[in-house]
């Protein structure tokens, strides 16, 4: 092409036109790109119409766009606000001095305007267009009627059986406000949007804990005035389902019944959400501890068709046993390079290579590198430490454990039924320490099973020396010859 040329542009400046088209000087000539690039001017809504034009000259050809700009913001002016700020309003529509004047656009600053009043205690705020719809306009004016303000005088429960009105208060945001005894002036102001999200957490709640068909409906009631509202919840708890059944698939490590007795949900218990999690986090654990780095536990929740009564099952993928390969330590931070050395960070870990991946003391390692004080604990200054498990890509030889065959079991000996006790309830401990106990649990008879004495096996730095030679040799008498 020979020239590229630009017609009818007087408040636009060139640059901009051109950071918006592909076609250049001096390049082929591409009818479809010049069609992309009258798409890409007429999405920027400056311009009304836009046409181009090719010319065959003996240097090449000459491409022309000819445009119809809109007229461009001379002014926008806010007329009728009173509590709402001219700032505020201006962020919300986003309109300004020397922007395109697009009725659209004026139309729809209006709507975002109107729907931040509403969420703001003006439920009955109104915003009329004065200018900016017609053709002849030169600038945009809003004449806003906020209407009174509403806010919140008092929050009413009706129904509720099984929390007080205190307790189902802390979940909802709708609420007199803290300093609403000193003067209903404090009161939080009335949002319809805060009202449907208190509705949908109330019903949260209750599902939470066994209520799946609990209802939760609002009634909002405004005074004479027009300025106080009073909001009554109006909840239809229904029955609180109880568990037919719990049963536990896909797990072969281990035998179902034995995991099934650790299980804080039981056969006759009432539905809870909370320990229905650490169940969950409990199975995972178990299969974490044994080298299962990527055992995957979902929990499903089956409502039967009988009201009240329903079914849990945990559905294991156990996936293969690892064990412990590379450890690779990445340290950022410092002006030039970082300062902390890879070691502070192994010190820290009670795993080694070629032990078995241990998801809990991988969580311990985890916490003492939070702890130590060494790198950041603030998620607004950077990234916390964490430790990621990677599966090996290549040279997995020695790292995956093998299915046992019939008879054998690679790398250690079976699992007994002591030690899975042992296990179960070393991790239920650990349960129990990082939630706390439940004011709802309960604790029904257990079977007492055989307990060994056997220790862990301990973890060391150097390598294992065979079970055939002695650790340390045998201290020589004083006497004995040197």
């Amino acid at each position: 092409m020979a020239d590229v040329r630009f017609v009818g542009i007087h408040h636009t400046k060139e640059l901009q036109v051109l950071d918006k088209i592909k076609t250049r000087r001096e390049a082929e000539f591409d009818p479809e790109q010049i069609e992309k690039d009258v798409r890409s001017l007429d999405a920027t809504g400056r311009f009304r119409n836009i046409k181009t034009y090719s010319k065959t000259t003996k240097d090449g050809i000459i491409v022309t766009f000819e445009f119809i700009e809109r007229p461009y913001i001379q002014y926008v002016v806010h007329q009728g606000n009173h509590y709402v700020s001219e700032k505020k309003l201006a962020k919300e529509h986003g309109l300004k001095k020397g922007d395109a004047l697009s009725p659209f656009n004026v139309r729809e600053g209006r709507r975002k305007m109107e729907e931040y009043c509403h969420q703001n205690g003006f439920p009955k705020a109104d915003v009329l267009i004065l200018e900016g719809e017609n053709p002849q306009d030169k600038g945009v004016v809003y004449v806003i009627n906020e209407g009174p303000i509403q806010r919140v005088e008092h929050v009413t429960f009706a129904g509720n059986r099984l929390a007080s009105a205190s307790r189902l208060s802390t979940f909802i945001q709708s609420t007199p406000g803290p300093f609403s005894y000193a003067s209903p002036y404090f009161s939080n102001r009335f949002d319809r949007l805060k009202l449907e999200q208190d509705v949908e957490t109330l019903k949260k709640y209750y599902r939470s804990l066994g209520y799946f068909r609990a209802e939760i409906g609002r009634e909002v009631v405004v005074d004479n005035s027009g300025y106080w509202v009073t909001i009554n919840f109006i909840i239809n708890e229904g029955p609180r389902y109880k568990i037919r059944n719990v049963e536990i698939a896909g797990s072969t490590k281990f035998e179902s019944g034995k995991l099934i007795d650790f299980l804080k949900l039981r056969k006759g218990d009432s539905f809870s959400q909370d320990f229905l999690e650490r169940d969950r986090t409990l199975l995972t654990d178990v299969y974490g501890t044994q080298g299962h780095a990527f055992a995957d536990v979902q929990a499903d929740v089956r409502l039967l068709e009988q009201p009240g009564e329903l079914d849990v099952v945990y559905s294991i993928t156990e996936g293969a046993v690892f064990h412990v390969g590379e450890i690779n330590v990445h340290i950022a931070g410092g002006d030039v390079m970082p300062h902390t050395k890879e070691t502070v960070v192994l010190n820290r870990a009670n795993i080694r290579h070629g032990d078995l991946v241990d998801a809990r003391e991988i969580r311990n390692w985890e916490r003492r590198l939070k702890a130590s004080q060494l790198f950041i604990t603030n998620p607004q200054e950077g990234d916390l430490p964490r430790i990621e498990i990677r599966e090996p890509r290549f040279g997995v030889e020695g790292l995956v454990e093998s299915p046992p065959r019939a008879g054998t079991v690679r790398g250690q000996s079976p699992e007994s039924q002591a030690e899975l006790t042992r296990r179960l309830e070393r991790e239920q401990s650990n349960q129990e320490s990082r939630f706390g106990r439940s004011i709802y649990s309960w604790e029904g008879p257990r079977e007492t099973l055989p307990q060994e004495t056997q220790p862990r096996e301990t973890l060391h730095r150097t390598p294992r020396v065979p079970a055939s030679q002695p650790r340390h040799p045998a201290p020589q008498s004083s006497s004995a010859p040197r």
